[in-house]
């Protein structure tokens, strides 16, 4: 009898298991569908656009304008001043108002430093920017004309895609409106490209046009009530029908603009407790409706950001908040049904939208704003705004309703309009770090960003509140982008530029934590932050030793100017170590050098380059030519360069007369360009997708530093590719690894460059060195047990 229970209890189990499993594989085989449904979308899309190109190519107009292209770009250079002037000409006639108002002598002068500080390609880039950001946004309007059927003429027939198992189901509750529901479907329909989805229209028994929506727009789901159900009941109900992974609840008096589904799925991606992400809410005019909301002590909401500049870029960062306005959230099916959908204590409307947050929270998961799904709120259009009448009364009562419901949590919550700086991103529960810097980090630009950006991420990770702030505020993209998606708030833009120092003021006792970079950024800002962050503990990241760098320079150069230039930068960097609590430099040899000096400072190591664990398949005779990697902003990497060029590669070539010598990096000047030949390729920048497929077909690097400080990012990079390393001395400094080639007058390249068993030995070794001392996880346990200790 035992026997056959414990038989019984087996094959319950089993037959539980097979059904969990059948479900598994029944999800699997609908996304599966799902991918294979967009796969057929985009290659019909990839045809298309292949015949566009085509017949564009082949158009009159192209063949027309294309010699006057090529007459344009000789006549207005890239990276010319004339390129430049002709831009803001072309600015000034398209828009004459907006020119006149901001031709100013400040933007003159600011004109003149960025031309020639950044360049004029950067230049244009910013006037770009400063233009997207002050001209009065043009919204595209929705078809809001009352309908009457004298205009049905103005309604074509819209085709929604059709999917077998939709990624998403878009519920819009529907009362009447129909010109509004029909420009919400249309801008859906324009606007969602990648995302499998539905569009179910709960109709609250309208008795306008929108009865007959089935007329209008073809594969459209409408779940028509039997009697008026109200707001909150609708949207219940119509959820029930929804065959999507994902509800998305959209009013119909919104449009939705581009990327704003693709984007929320970004964030599901980026932040995997996520339970329910919104949308940016703006108005027809472009002003800002809500950038999350927050809800204070006394259960009184704000719309953060109300009436604001959407562009500002406290608005533009993803962060948890108290809850989302319910015009635009979606939610996963299953979490829904957990839930139990709105709570019809609610009924008929308002409030809803806060409790669902608080409910998605309660059972352990986070409420996400993403501003880069953007959706137009035509506020009011169903309901009005006086909240004393109609539906909108209802907003009054059910305030008190979710008050008491939730008087226990809201307790821990600030008083009305206090704290808004923590409250906003619901920080006041996090460790709170500002890093600043000379500008945004571009990472596949120079060493030094590669590192803070590492390091920006490992704060994200140990679940810090990370601000940023640039020395130049300059909102630099795609860099700056790539932030505010992982939930950084990077401070740019004239405003910060200008009032940076009573943005501390007002802020900066929230911070833990200060992490600044480089002497001559951190001794601009070191006064004020230990005015103003009062709690917080300061690190200095050096990056390198920039007094011992330029000694190192005088020693070859001789030059007086560089002497003084040491000495100045000596006395700027222990001003600041004497400052901070927390002194960070990327290997033991400037460890020593600064503890040498003063054994009290608190001094370590903190790693520079991180790298994940990547298997990597080198064979030496499989590959040719050497590579240089480094930006010419950086002196070193130029004088390094044209040393070994000028005094070196002669005598390379005449053992080897078919090398090839590639040199990749940001921003080089004519005097190299101009070295091009057979065996010299100069190709400037190359992104990091190209860096890789360099990596994958070079034999050897190089690093011909003569002079510097630290250890070279450069060389850490090469090796963590597998590639074999020779360098000078200056160059391999700091890296005890048995991989690297060392050689001062770099000319054993001749030996070692044929030695394919050599070669294929020492990326092992590289390989095996970066695993261990180069490791992601070993830095953020570094980070995180430094600075605990501070406290």
């Amino acid at each position: 009898k035992e026997t056959n229970e414990n038989l019984n209890e087996i094959n319950k189990d089993l037959n539980e298991k097979i059904i969990k499993e059948k479900e598994t594989n029944e999800n699997l085989n609908n996304e599966l569908k799902n991918l294979m449904e967009n796969y057929r979308n985009l290659d019909i899309e990839k045809e298309n656009y292949k015949i566009r190109c085509g017949n564009y190519e082949n158009s009159t107009t192209y063949k027309f304008m294309k010699p006057w292209w090529k007459f344009r770009d000789w006549l207005f250079p890239k990276n010319s001043r004339r390129r430049l002037y002709a831009k803001i000409s072309k600015k000034a006639i398209r828009h004459p108002l907006w020119s006149i108002k901001h031709l100013n002598k400040t933007n003159i002068e600011k004109l003149k430093k960025y031309s020639k500080g950044e360049g004029i390609d950067r230049t244009i880039e910013r006037i770009d920017i400063y233009q997207q950001n002050t001209l009065k946004p043009i919204v595209e309007e929705s078809r809001i004309d009352k309908f009457d059927m004298n205009s049905r003429q103005n309604y074509p027939k819209l085709i929604l895609p059709y999917f077998e198992h939709p990624m998403v189901s878009i519920v819009i509750p529907v009362y009447n409106q129909f010109p509004y529901t029909y420009g919400c479907i249309e801008s859906i329909i324009k606007n969602t490209t990648k995302i499998s989805y539905e569009v179910i229209i709960g109709d609250d028994c309208s008795t306008d046009e929108t009865k007959n929506i089935k007329d209008y727009v073809e594969n459209i789901i409408v779940n028509r009530n039997k009697e008026n159900l109200r707001f909150l009941k609708n949207c219940n109900n119509a959820a029930k029908i929804a065959r999507g992974n994902y509800i998305f609840f959209l009013n119909n008096d919104t449009n939705v603009q581009p990327n704003w589904l693709d984007s929320l799925f970004e964030t599901l991606e980026e932040f995997p407790n996520a339970g329910l992400v919104g949308s940016k809410l703006i108005y027809p005019d472009g002003k800002l409706q809500e950038a999350g909301g927050i809800l204070w002590k006394d259960g009184s909401a704000w719309n953060y950001g109300y009436q604001s500049d959407r562009n500002k870029s406290e608005y533009n960062y993803r962060k948890t908040v108290d809850y989302i306005s319910g015009a635009a959230i979606m939610i996963s099916k299953k979490l829904w049904n957990k839930l139990g959908g709105f709570d019809e204590m609610f009924v008929p409307a308002y409030c809803e939208d806060s409790d669902l947050a608080f409910m998605v929270r309660q059972v352990g998961y986070d409420v996400l704003y993403d501003p880069f799904s953007v959706v137009i709120h035509y506020e009011g259009v169903s309901n009005g705004t006086d909240l004393s009448t109609g539906v909108k009364k209802y907003q009054v009562e059910n305030s008190k309703k979710f008050y008491l419901k939730w008087k226990n949590v809201l307790d821990n919550h600030f008083p009305n309009g206090e704290n808004v700086f923590i409250a906003r991103d619901r920080s006041y529960n996090k460790k709170n770090i500002l890093v600043i810097d000379h500008y945004v980090p571009q990472f596949d630009k120079d060493a030094g960003s590669r590192t803070v950006y590492n390091y920006l991420n490992i704060f994200v990770e140990l679940g810090y509140n990370v601000k940023f702030l640039g020395e130049n505020f300059y909102q630099s993209e795609p860099y700056t982008t790539i932030l505010q998606k992982k939930g950084i708030e990077v401070l740019y833009g004239p405003w910060y530029a200008n009032n940076y120092d009573s943005w501390l003021e007002s802020n900066g006792k929230y911070f833990d934590y200060v992490f600044m970079n480089r002497p001559h950024i951190t001794t601009k800002f070191i006064d004020v932050v230990i005015k103003t962050c009062t709690n917080a503990k300061l690190i200095y990241y050096g990056h390198d030793l920039h007094y011992l760098r330029t000694k190192r320079e005088y020693d070859i150069t001789h030059d007086e100017n560089v002497l003084k230039e040491s000495n100045k930068w000596y006395k700027m960097e222990y001003e600041i170590y004497n400052k901070v609590d927390l002194i960070y430099y990327p290997s033991d040899l400037e460890v020593e050098e600064i503890k040498n000096n003063n054994s009290n400072l608190n001094v370590k190591v903190l790693q520079p380059y991180l790298y994940e664990n990547k298997a990597i398949s080198y064979n030496a005779q499989l590959r040719e030519g050497i590579l240089f990697v480094g930006g010419f902003r950086h002196g070193p990497n130029y004088d390094g360069i044209m040393w070994f060029i000028n005094d070196i590669f002669n005598e390379i070539i005449k053992k080897n007369p078919d090398i090839i010598l590639t040199i990749a990096g940001s921003y080089p000047p004519d005097e190299l360009l101009n070295l091009k030949n057979k065996n010299i390729n100069v190709l400037g920048f190359v992104s990091d997708e190209e860096l890789l497929n360099l990596y994958k077909k070079t034999r050897i690097v190089i690093a011909p530093l003569r002079y510097g400080a630290g250890i070279k990012g450069k060389v850490i990079e090469a090796m963590s590719n597998g590639i074999p390393v020779l360098s000078t001395s200056c160059g391999a400094e700091g890296i005890d690894a048995k991989g690297i080639f060392v050689d001062d007058t770099m000319l054993s390249l001749n030996d070692i460059y044929n030695n394919y068993k050599l070669l294929d030995k020492s990326s092992e070794l590289n390989l095996n060195f970066i695993k261990l001392n180069y490791s992601i996880d070993s830095a953020k346990d570094l980070i995180k047990n430094d600075f605990e200790e501070l406290k």
